[in-house]
């Protein structure tokens, strides 16, 4: 019986406690947090409950660590973890800072010990069948990619609050890493502007104007606010992207390819039966973080976002928020 100690029962927490519940009854599930009242709201009956991550290792033994604690706890859990030679899947961003992030990584690489983040965006259908799409090469060689993100956000969690860069940090690193998923290449070089917007109820840099050259000469731009009252985008942004033989785009969720051929709803694929492409559409490869996870423990050595994949986004935040803080171009260096 899969065994496992899920650390930290606040939002985030809470969305795992019900996913894991939910999909896998089976398993053998132990919460640790140290508010005790707020874990009653949420834990059954029957699944056995800690103030103290060490005592729950010690105890109970378990496979694998969720750690879903807020960002300024995710190194010490981590750490703890990586103590007993424990798996962890972590939310992000993994450290507050860049440096002890690399640190952290390190670790688990020098240890082997498997370490994934839950980069959830680059799993959803839409983002999937974009990637398909592009692989067939439906436009060619990609050479612009743009994102538009604009939600009207507020949250009493303190560690958003805490943050100097919010939008940067918490929101756009899934972006970022969806550019980087999307476009099949690394940053070289980064403008960012973070700025707090008229009228934001936060104290931090709410909004963000960013644009990224990449190592395969592909440009990329991303821009959006936290604090809007225009028309709202999903979190996971509007797209446009630009290729070679024409555009994709990727608009409250529905996606259309244009070339000079044709305009189509990727619904309507399966009435274009000249390409034998278009059949690459129907395998998105779809799963999500845990079970990517759980396959990772299984079979090895890699998962699709594992510490290593992502370090490589947290680099492209790293440098987005020097790049805002000198006002220039900066070169991202791995």
């Amino acid at each position: 019986m899969t065994k496992l100690i899920l650390v930290g029962i606040g939002s985030f927490g809470e969305r795992w406690y019900e996913t894991i519940r939910a999909r896998h009854p089976d398993w053998q599930l132990i919460v640790v947090d140290t508010d005790p009242v707020r874990a009653t709201r949420i834990v059954d009956s029957g699944d056995n409950f800690y103030t103290s991550l060490m005592d729950a290792i010690e105890i109970e033994k378990p496979d694998f660590i969720i750690n879903a604690t807020p960002p300024r706890a995710h190194t010490e859990i981590n750490e703890l973890a990586f103590d007993y030679g424990l798996p962890v899947l972590c939310e992000k961003p993994i450290a507050e800072s860049y440096t002890e992030a690399i640190q952290v990584v390190t670790r688990a690489i020098n240890e082997n010990i498997p370490f994934m983040v839950a980069e959830n965006y680059r799993r959803i259908i839409f983002l999937r069948k974009t990637k398909k799409l592009l692989e067939a090469g439906m436009i060619g060689q990609v050479r612009t990619l743009h994102c538009e993100v604009y939600r009207n956000f507020y949250t009493d969690k303190p560690y958003f609050r805490h943050m100097e860069h919010p939008f940067l940090v918490d929101v756009a690193i899934h972006h970022l890493d969806l550019i980087r998923y999307l476009s099949g290449s690394e940053g070289r070089q980064i403008f960012a502007k973070s700025f707090k917007p008229w009228r934001s109820w936060h104290s931090g840099n709410m909004a963000l104007y960013l644009l990224l050259e990449m190592q395969n000469g592909a440009i990329a731009s991303l821009t959006g606010s936290l604090v809007t009252e225009g028309l709202q985008t999903s979190w996971w942004g509007n797209w446009r992207i630009e290729g070679t033989q024409g555009a994709i785009t990727l608009i409250d969720d529905k996606i259309n390819v244009i070339t000079r051929e044709y305009s189509i709803p990727v619904d309507s694929f399966d009435d274009v039966s000249a390409d034998d492409r278009l059949e690459l559409v129907d395998d998105f490869g779809l799963s999500d973080c845990l079970q990517d996870f759980t396959r990772l423990l299984k079979k090895g050595p890699r998962g699709e976002s594992d510490g290593l994949d992502y370090l490589k986004t947290q680099t492209l935040v790293y440098f987005a928020e020097k790049s805002s803080m000198l006002n220039q171009v900066v070169e991202i260096k791995l």
